[in-house]
Parts: structure tokens; sequence; C-alpha cells
């Protein structure tokens, strides 16, 4: 056992159970592993973190089975997380889902059961099925996160890579580059993970994502785990999914169907916290591309396009068809085609410059002009009023006060009610030159949401 400074009683208990202690002088969990790796004399070499708990008595011996029945196999871990009613919701969810980062679910790499999607991974790879078990080789281009959470290897495969950092997901690409033939088995049995506690627990943790991926990219480490070959679109997805909120309650009802527990309707608050944390990681991307990462900032302008009916808020254009706005704000905002700007999004990856941001906006537009437009698309005529600042403010202020008794979202907020008056235009034209970004007429796009309206039924002919 590795121990990086323990205080409290688990030296004394590891002692009274006969373990091995070695120091840890680094004192993290990656420089524990190879600490301990060191130490180990055996031909089989299982790793497990302090948050992981193994399942039932035979636990090891499912584990290390495939390694005598195939010489080839070098590795080998549980197929699911296993979570128990007493556990954190936020447990029993990263439990469900298969994985810690929900964004592993957009762009495919995850490597555990998830009852949203009904598979392992989504990446694609050839699996040879066992009684107990599956294999698949390590020569894939792209490999899922194995190798952490009880993952076992064979010692011989680990010679010559183990350094003074034991980074678990890059272990499978160093050995694959040693032996081209060497395999990874799953084994169709689980274990428990406890994650974390609390929401803010949650962000900490997702912090932490973003600096060990910034530090590695500036060179402050060599990792092997292909982090910039990952899909493109998965993270677009991510980003979309997030926003419209609404495809996100779709994965968690599809996973409380298949897992009846109530845990993955933490999905939705996940994602917003992951795309939170990684959206203010900004600051920190920029001083990482002195150091010659590659960082390319987008900033959307206000979307619009078809939308699910499953949302409540959002339908302007209903709302004016049936005559519910009164007024409009003397602002404006940059209204922005959503197709447009997933494209503008796809483009910076593949032709953005290190360093520099994009503004993916569209039409600058008054609130009064916007609304002419859109209740004269949906066949009726916009006959609202100016509405003074004072009287939005006061607005904002009863729907929250209404929204805390309803626990409904509010229809206006302060937030909102403050940025109302103001004229949120933007130039994007340096995106138009060196991405290619394309802004469609305003009035493509109040085609496209009319027809997706008249689909459902929401709008009539």
């Amino acid at each position: 056992m590795a121990d990086g400074g323990s205080s409290d009683s688990t030296l004394a208990l590891a002692r009274e159970y006969g373990a091995n202690v070695v120091t840890n002088d680094l004192r993290t969990g990656e420089a524990g592993k190879a600490v301990a790796f060191r130490a180990a004399k055996g031909d089989l070499v299982c790793f497990l973190d302090s948050d992981n708990v193994l399942i039932g008595p035979d636990w090891l011996t499912h584990v290390v089975a495939p390694f005598y029945a195939d010489s080839e196999i070098v590795g080998a871990e549980p197929l699911r997380f296993i979570a128990e009613k007493k556990d954190t919701i936020i447990d029993r969810y990263c439990a469900a889902i298969g994985a810690n980062d929900p964004l592993c679910l957009f762009i495919g790499n995850y490597d555990k059961y998830s009852i949203l999607t009904g598979q392992w991974t989504s990446l694609s790879l050839p699996i040879d099925d066992h009684d107990g078990y599956f294999t698949f080789p390590l020569s894939a281009d792209i490999l899922p996160t194995i190798g952490a959470n009880g993952t076992v290897y064979r010692r011989k495969a680990l010679e010559n890579i183990v350094g003074d950092y034991f980074m678990d997901i890059d272990i499978p690409y160093a050995i694959r580059a040693k032996n081209s033939q060497a395999k990874f088995a799953k084994i169709k049995i689980g274990i428990r993970h406890l994650f974390c506690s609390s929401a803010s627990a949650f962000a900490r943790k997702q912090k932490r994502r973003v600096r060990d991926f910034l530090s590695a990219s500036a060179g402050h480490g060599v990792r092997e785990y292909p982090w910039r070959s990952v899909s493109r679109m998965g993270v677009v997805k991510f980003s979309l999914a997030t926003l419209l909120v609404v495809p996100l309650l779709a994965q968690a009802f599809g996973g409380f169907i298949r897992g009846r527990d109530w845990a993955v309707f933490f999905h939705p608050i996940a994602c917003w916290i992951t795309l939170a944390v990684y959206g203010s990681a900004v600051e920190e991307a920029v001083d990482a591309a002195r150091y010659g990462v590659r960082v390319v900032i987008v900033n959307p302008g206000v979307l619009y396009g078809p939308r699910s009916m499953r949302h409540t808020f959002g339908h302007t254009m209903l709302e004016l068809a049936g005559g519910k706005i009164p007024g409009h704000p003397a602002g404006g905002i940059s209204l922005t085609d959503v197709n447009d700007a997933a494209a503008g999004i796809l483009s910076a990856l593949e032709r953005g410059r290190s360093g520099e941001r994009y503004l993916l906006t569209g039409h600058n537009i008054s609130y009064e002009d916007s609304f002419h437009i859109q209740a004269k698309a949906s066949g009726t005529t916009y006959v609202g009023r100016p509405l003074p600042t004072s009287l939005l403010r006061a607005a904002a202020f009863a729907f929250e006060l209404t929204s805390r008794y309803t626990q409904r979202e509010p229809r206006l907020t302060q937030d909102n009610a403050k940025i109302a008056p103001l004229k949120m235009w933007y130039d994007a034209t340096k995106a138009q030159n060196e991405l290619g970004y394309h802004i469609r007429p305003l009035e493509a796009t109040m085609q496209r949401m009319v027809e997706a309206y008249r689909r459902v039924g929401a709008l009539q002919e």
C-alpha cells in the first residue's frame, strides 16, 4: 500500500492486516501507484484506489482468470460500476452512466457499461466473447479510457514503462507500443467507486481534469492518451445538448427506464457543471497557449432554430403567434442560427488559429424587429409596445419569487432584465474570413422554425 501522508488510522489498519506499506513522497495517486508497483513482487499486479470497493469474495478470482486462459492478455478490469442504495446520488449517477465525466458519453470513449446508452463504450472495437469476460486488441486507433478502478496487469507488460507516475489511461498505449499483439479483457463483474459526495466536490474534480489536461498538453509530463483525436462532433453535441437541456432529460429518462434509479436525473446538472467548469477554463487555456498548447475559443450568439416542444421556454415565435408577448425591451441581440454555430465550432477546431477567439454570431437586430419578423413568419402581426427597464425588473422579481414556490423556471430573471436594454451586437467578420463561417439569411432560419412547429402541430398553416 502506498502512503501519501495519511494522518488517520489507515496505516495501523493496513499493517494489522499484513499490508506492506511504502512511502509515496510525491503524495499523488499517480505517483503512489508507481511506488507500489516497484515494491510489488507478483506476476500479476492489481491497482486499486482508496475509493474502490470490491464486490464479493471471488472478485479477484474472476479478474485474474483470463490471464491463465490467454497469454496475450496483458490487462483486465471490471465491466461496470456497482452502486448501493446507501451511496450518494452522485456516486449512483456515475455508476449508472459508467463514467465520472458525462462528456465521455458524447465523445464515446467511456469504458464502463452505461444505462444511458446501453453500451460499455461507443467506440468501434472487435470483440471476442468468452464465458465471464470478453477481449479486444489494444491496436485500435482510439481506446476507451481503460486502466483505472481495479485494473490488473501482467508485470512483464509494465516493465520499462512505469516511471515516477502511473497515468492510468496512458498505460495501454505504452503497452501496445511494445507489443502489437496485446489484448485487454473486460470482466463481466462490477466494482464500487466512491467518487464524490456533493455537487461542489464534483465541480472540484472537473476542475482538476482541466488542470491535468492543460499541464500535460503544455509538456509538463508526457501523456499517451490522444485526447486531441477524440470525436470533435461529440464535443459539439455535448455543448448543444447541455444548452438545450431536453436531450439530457431524454437520456436520463431512458436511463431511469433501464435502471430505475432517480439518481440518473442528476445528469443535466452534471453536464451543466461540466460545461461551466470547462468553459470557465478559458483564461487557463489562453495561458496554456503561450506554452504551445493549441487553444481556440469560440463565442456563439443567441441561438435560434427548431426546438423540442418538451422544453417549456424558448418558444418566442409561438408566444408571438398567440399574442402572449405584450412588449419588447429597448435592446437587441445577435440572432444566430444554431446550425451555423455548430458548423462554425467544427470549422474552428479544424482551421482556427491557436490563442485566437472567434465570434460565431449572426444578425444584429433589435428585439422589436426580431419580434416583428418572427410574428410575420408565423402568420400574424406583432403590435407590442416598448417596455421600460423598471417594469422588466419588477416583472423579473415577481417571476423569481413565484418560482420559489412553484419550483419552476422563472420566465424572466433579474439578470435578463438588466441586460435587456443593451444592444448586444457583434461582428463575425474574423470568423467569416478565417474559418469560412457562414451566416444564413434570417428568413431561412425563420422558415426552418415554422416548418418544425407545423410538423408537431404547434403552429397552424
